[in-house]
């Protein structure tokens, strides 16, 4: 199969990291859980917070108090979700081939960033004991708006200096190619994950790849 013709376009590439290029386990039914009871706790509750990703799960149950409440939920809610994260960084290791392929992507000289909803500890304690290279990471530490918000992109475009039309922002969950389009970006599924190929594609994923092994070569690099 050839290249796509806009591939040849590229001077960026935006990765997702769990999932994507780091194998972290979180168990996100049990964080769920484990948030809805601590929104139970401060009486901000509604059916309406069921099926929300835990972030804006968060940002809605402490939009229902007042400011000062508001700000302990989302205290304890931020140490719920780093002690997750961070067990999970520390039994973790890279996904098979990730760090071979973003060093070909970058010997063919494109820059690569890391974008992620996870926070800056944990992501960096990984990357200490298993570098993958990089220009830049963008946590959700260092963002104010995180994905599928296009500014979590547009924030890592521009600390590479790379336009959208000249990016590819690739993940392992619908929400990293909707992500990517909102963005302007071209935009590639890692379909190995819980997330099908149909799943990516209704999403608008320009490119479908089987593993993240497989993408330097499914963009001819």
């Amino acid at each position: 199969m050839s290249p796509p013709r806009w591939s040849r376009q590229l001077c960026a590439v935006a990765f997702d990291f769990d999932g994507t290029l780091a194998a972290t386990e979180i168990d996100f039914a049990a964080l769920r859980q484990g948030l809805a009871d601590l929104i139970r706790h401060y009486g901000a509750w509604s059916d309406s917070l069921q099926g929300q990703y835990l972030l804006e799960m968060t940002a809605a149950a402490a939009a229902r108090l007042e400011p000062d409440e508001a700000a302990h939920l989302r205290e304890a809610a931020e140490r719920l979700f780093r002690a997750a994260e961070q067990e999970a960084a520390a039994q973790a290791g890279l996904c098979p081939g990730a760090d071979a392929a973003l060093a070909r992507l970058r010997a063919a000289g494109l820059k690569v960033a890391i974008i992620t909803r996870n926070h800056r500890a944990a992501v960096t304690a990984l990357l200490a004991r298993h570098p993958l290279p990089h220009e830049a990471l963008l946590t959700r530490d260092d963002v104010a708006a995180v994905k599928p918000s296009p500014q979590h992109l547009q924030a890592a475009l521009h600390a590479l200096g790379a336009a959208p039309q000249h990016a590819l922002m690739v993940g392992d969950h619908h929400m990293d190619v909707s992500c990517g389009k909102a963005a302007g970006a071209w935009a590639a599924g890692v379909a190995w994950g819980t997330t099908t190929r149909e799943q990516f594609l209704e999403a608008g994923a320009d490119l479908v790849v089987d593993s993240i092994v497989a993408l330097p070569g499914a963009l001819g690099f």
